[in-house]
């Protein structure tokens, strides 16, 4: 009797991980970035990078750039008087709005200098791509310790309204 049951609980116990490792036939997504000016994988990129896309930014209510960079580590963007202080792996340019960010900021590949650009509304973004690290080379002088790109979402090639965010578009 104790044999037998001893044999169907270990059974059972071997059995548990067998039923625990099967998958379904679902695949990871693949993540594409912008980060090197051209359109490549995420896990081809020689860089540091922190990818949000914008399911996930609509999926969370994510509004502000200090809601997506409060989910990403080592990334901070403080809410100054004059200026949003970015910091990313504890590097940024301070609290005076003359200086230029040390993290430098994109809006569609456009460079945007001053840090008050965070405080813009996220409507209808295809991804936020964090690059940490210095990144001078391909960005210039301004992204000492990386850089912030906001892209877009391609626009529909049809006129149907489309009301995603606050904004109705016709």
């Amino acid at each position: 009797m104790k044999r037998n049951l001893f044999a169907a609980g270990t059974l059972t116990v071997l059995a548990l991980p067998a039923a625990a490792m099967e998958s379904t036939d679902g695949e990871l997504a693949e993540v594409i970035v912008t980060a090197q000016g051209r359109e490549q994988r995420l896990q081809d990129v020689p860089v540091a990078v922190s990818v949000v896309s914008g399911a996930d930014l609509e999926r969370v209510n994510i509004k502000t750039l200090q809601d997506v960079t409060s989910r990403l580590g080592n990334v901070k963007i403080t809410t100054g008087t004059l200026t949003n202080p970015i910091n990313i792996r504890g590097i940024g340019s301070g609290n005076n709005s003359g200086f230029e960010q040390s993290v430098a900021t994109f809006s569609d590949g456009v460079y945007r200098p001053r840090s008050r650009s965070t405080n813009a509304a996220l409507l209808d973004l295809e991804r936020v791509e964090v690059l940490k690290g210095p990144q001078t080379t391909f960005f210039g002088a301004n992204a000492i310790a990386g850089a912030l790109n906001r892209s877009p979402r391609a626009s529909p090639a049809t006129n149907s309204p489309q009301c995603q965010r606050p904004v109705c578009i016709r």
